[in-house]
């Protein structure tokens, strides 16, 4: 929003009360009229933005900051018991999730359990973890 508003003012609202007040000598009506345009333009660019943004893409990289989703419990140690899907019935993306955790497709079709430290885990793993339960192909114990 800051990037959007520092180059609509360089780009709109200068250029446009500039030629409002010294060309068109609206003076300080000139001046509020581009400032209007601008903030329209400006309001514009940042809809487009928010409509087109991946937002399941910034849960889980806002997940994997906070760490939210862990385990409660005192040891930190849990047991996620893993959804009844083949490995080719998974998407891409939950494939690419699972193989961070430790997951092959051998170990994956296997049914085999793991049991998860969260503490041990590194920042990408704590993620994929959060965002496999988003998905409920992980599902805590």
């Amino acid at each position: 929003v800051m990037v959007t508003m520092a180059i609509v003012t360089v780009i709109i609202m200068v250029p446009i009360g500039y030629v409002l007040t010294y060309i068109y000598e609206h003076n300080i009506e000139g001046l509020v009229c581009a400032q209007c345009i601008g903030y329209t333009a400006a309001g514009v660019i940042n809809i487009v933005f928010f409509i087109n943004a991946d937002w399941e893409k910034a849960v889980v990289k806002a997940h994997g900051i906070s760490d939210a989703g862990t385990d409660s419990t005192n040891d930190n140690s849990s047991v996620y018991r893993i959804t009844h899907l083949e490995w080719s019935e998974l998407s891409k993306e939950a494939r690419h999730l699972v193989e961070v955790i430790g997951y092959d497709e051998h170990i994956w079709n296997s049914g085999v359990q793991f049991e998860i430290d969260r503490r041990k885990l590194s920042r990408k793993q704590k993620t994929a973890v959060s965002r496999l339960q988003s998905l409920n192909i992980l599902t805590l114990q």
